[in-house]
């Protein structure tokens, strides 16, 4: 009787360890049959406890992979962890609920044994569905960085470089580990600007406000360009800056056929106004040509009366 007792209170304190935690956990037996799952694998999963107990796990949860195709029970890593021996983790793979959505989840699965022999397998498990969609977000971010045209840096508080992107390594010609680790002036100063212009550009990010302007770099290989820039301060989620990112346009190009633009046209200007000073002129002499012509015929009606 006592045996007895005692083993009913330990199922209550083990289904109480279980239910304690916000981690999802189930038992599977050799046969692939669930034996337990606790209140927050049920509450994930959507079923009631009665839909799983005694039923073939894997069939109901984990009958697909992330794309929808069908995940066969012999590819199954956790089906083979007590076949093997071995635990496993994972957080590439989904666990569908009840009404047939999936999310995806970080796993592992561990041999249950007893006296050296294999008797099921147990699973927990955690909704990471948030974590790879920013995960995702962070990857496509990424991407489109990396195959911007422009030039994206992001450097710590000091100014010291955390990452360049490719467009910024083929503007400045520095590889990203000549870059990473560095100080942004050594980079990028090239003589070209004032002491004033930099102690604005620094008051003005550490101040959380956009900097914006164009500015003159030097390159690795000595060259001066052009840059058309932005600066943004990037804030913790304590509100303190905890670096900058800053994006360029190489505009070298631009400037000097807009500075070609504009001398052809204040000599197009000077032209003009030397046409117009010719023309006025031409206008003047033509009146009196015209004038003199009518002088000479009064004179000559004149002569004719007498």
């Amino acid at each position: 009787m006592d045996t007895k007792q005692d083993s009913s209170e330990f199922a209550k304190r083990f289904q109480l360890i279980l239910d304690s935690t916000d981690e999802g956990i189930y038992g599977i037996d050799l046969t692939e049959n669930c034996i337990f799952v606790n209140k927050s694998g049920l509450r994930m999963l959507g079923y009631a406890e009665e839909e799983l107990i005694g039923r073939k796990l894997h069939s109901i949860i984990h009958c697909k992979k992330p794309n929808g195709d069908i995940y066969p029970a012999s590819e199954c890593p956790i089906l083979h962890s007590f076949k093997t021996g071995k635990g496993i983790r994972d957080d590439s793979e989904v666990f569908w609920r009840k009404d047939g959505t999936a999310f995806y989840v970080e796993y592992a699965a561990y041999p249950i044994v007893d006296e050296g022999i294999a008797k099921g397998v147990v699973v927990s498990f955690t909704d990471i569905t948030k974590r790879k969609i920013k995960e995702e977000s962070l990857t496509q971010f990424r991407k489109a960085v990396e195959s911007s045209g422009d030039a994206i840096f992001l450097t710590d508080i000091n100014g010291i470089f955390t990452y360049v992107n490719s467009g910024f390594t083929k503007m400045y010609g520095y590889s990203s580990g000549e870059l990473v680790g560095k100080n942004t002036p050594r980079v990028f100063k090239s003589g070209k600007l004032d002491r004033l212009a930099y102690e604005h550009l620094w008051k003005t990010i550490l101040s959380k406000q956009e900097f914006k302007a164009e500015l003159i770099n030097k390159t690795k290989d000595g060259r001066i360009i052009t840059i058309e820039g932005s600066i943004n301060s990037v804030i913790g989620d304590n509100g303190n800056i905890i670096g900058f990112l800053g994006i360029q346009r190489d505009i070298t190009q631009r400037k000097a056929e807009q500075n070609i633009i504009n001398e052809r046209t204040i000599e197009l200007e000077k032209f003009s106004r030397l046409a117009v000073g010719r023309e006025l002129k031409m206008v003047e002499l033509k009146k009196k040509i015209q004038d003199l012509e009518n002088e000479l015929k009064n004179a000559s009606k004149k002569n004719a009366a007498k």
